[in-house]
């Protein structure tokens, strides 16, 4: 992404300016002010909804992993064996 640098800064102000004029300039930065802090705060709660989830979901502890690993062993030890098929040419 490009950076806007201090030429392209000017343009932008002096456009703006224009459109909006020197009585609407100060009420155009204030509301964009409150629109950037409520976008802030929005992108923060999802943040922290996020963390909040990752924190409630139980992580599985060593000995859970070990006894799943365990039984999943176990059960296809306790498999009987395919049998070969009678007919062989």
């Amino acid at each position: 992404m490009p950076n806007i640098g201090f030429p392209e800064l000017v343009v932008l102000l002096v456009i703006v300016l224009l459109l909006f004029g020197p009585k609407k300039l100060p009420d155009f930065a204030k509301s964009m002010g409150q629109a950037i802090r409520e976008f802030r705060r929005a992108s923060q709660e999802v943040v922290d909804d996020i963390r909040k989830a990752a924190d409630e979901t139980p992580a599985a502890s060593e000995s859970d992993r070990n006894a799943a690993y365990a039984q999943t062993a176990a059960s296809e030890v306790e498999r009987p064996a395919a049998e070969p098929s009678q007919k062989q040419l």
